[in-house]
């Protein structure tokens, strides 16, 4: 998929405004930074703090995920961890983070998805 130099340059925008001013990426103030105003120097420097911050980002919410799956199990299982859920359970800790699957064939589609 082809991205336009408008929306790249935006994206970068947007990311390097909350990397420079804040700590949460919906936040970020988009006008500290304009995609044209940083060198090329600058703008890899950037690319790499962009990097790391997504990283560690999508590390912080697998490990609450992973706490929220594990919870789950525990009650479920006597304070045991068993790595199952039953599918409601599975999709009630999906829908902790905002993802609503009201069914089994929305579930399964998920989970081909993701090729599982």
């Amino acid at each position: 998929m082809k991205v336009s130099k408008f929306l790249q340059n935006h994206l970068f925008t947007v990311i390097a405004g909350s990397l420079i001013g804040n700590d949460d990426f919906e936040d970020g103030d988009s006008s500290v930074v304009s995609g044209s105003a940083v060198n090329k120097r600058d703008q890899r420097k950037l690319t790499i703090q962009i990097e790391v911050w997504l990283k560690d980002r999508f590390r912080k919410a697998f490990e609450a995920l992973k706490k929220t799956f594990e919870e789950a199990d525990k009650a479920l299982h006597h304070e045991q961890l068993t790595g199952t859920l039953p599918r409601a359970s599975f999709r009630a800790c999906l829908s902790t983070y905002g993802l609503q699957l009201s069914n089994d064939e929305q579930l399964e589609m998920f989970l081909a998805r993701c090729g599982l």
